[in-house]
């Protein structure tokens, strides 16, 4: 089932996201790519060797997110990784040229579900590379990134969805986990500047 989450999951939110910029901008992308599509797992597999996925996972799920584990839990130490993973391409996003805002929130999100794979997965290194590959794939096969579209919206369309759906993962997952708030009481003493 992992799988099945992971390979067609992101694509089905990434493609929900050129369909909201088209409600909201009035024009579809161009799709030039479509007539490509036999290429997709050729470059899915250049994505995962080549494109990075299969390092950085094994830097961010294999090393950096156990070890804060340990100390914070799996709740805390996902959020974490997901921050810190999303600060560190800042400077990739602005030397390439590419939106920062929207490629940090994007980056964001998608490390968020990563975490959730990963602890589902019981620590598996599989599905977090294969989610980041078919995202990368999905972002360089359909027009999201600035030169291959005139708007900036299918990108943050992409971003708030991805977003969004990995909060809500995030917290129905862990609902156990999150802190709880005791509700606020009223005092039964009337407040000083209230009319008598």
């Amino acid at each position: 089932i992992w799988y099945f989450f992971i390979l067609l999951y992101m694509p089905v939110l990434l493609l929900a996201a050129l369909g909201v910029s088209f409600v909201i901008n009035g024009r579809l992308p161009v799709l030039a790519n479509l007539a490509e599509w036999t290429s997709l797992p050729i470059l899915f597999a250049q994505v995962i060797f080549v494109g990075g996925p299969l390092m950085d996972e094994l830097g961010w799920r294999g090393f950096f997110q156990p070890a804060l584990e340990k100390q914070l839990g799996k709740l805390y130490a996902g959020l974490l990784t997901a921050f810190t993973a999303s600060l560190w391409l800042i400077p990739f996003f602005a030397v390439n040229h590419l939106p920062v805002v929207e490629g940090t929130l994007l980056t964001f999100g998608i490390h968020m579900l990563c975490a959730f794979v990963y602890e589902r997965s019981r620590g598996s290194l599989l599905p977090t590379v294969l989610l980041q590959g078919v995202v990368r794939a999905t972002l360089l096969f359909f027009p999201f990134l600035p030169g291959a579209v005139e708007s900036r919206l299918p990108l943050q369309a992409a971003a708030a969805l991805v977003l969004a759906a990995a909060l809500a993962v995030t917290l129905m997952v862990n609902q156990d986990r999150l802190p709880r708030f005791a509700p606020l009481q009223r005092s039964a003493q009337p407040h000083p500047l209230a009319a008598d």
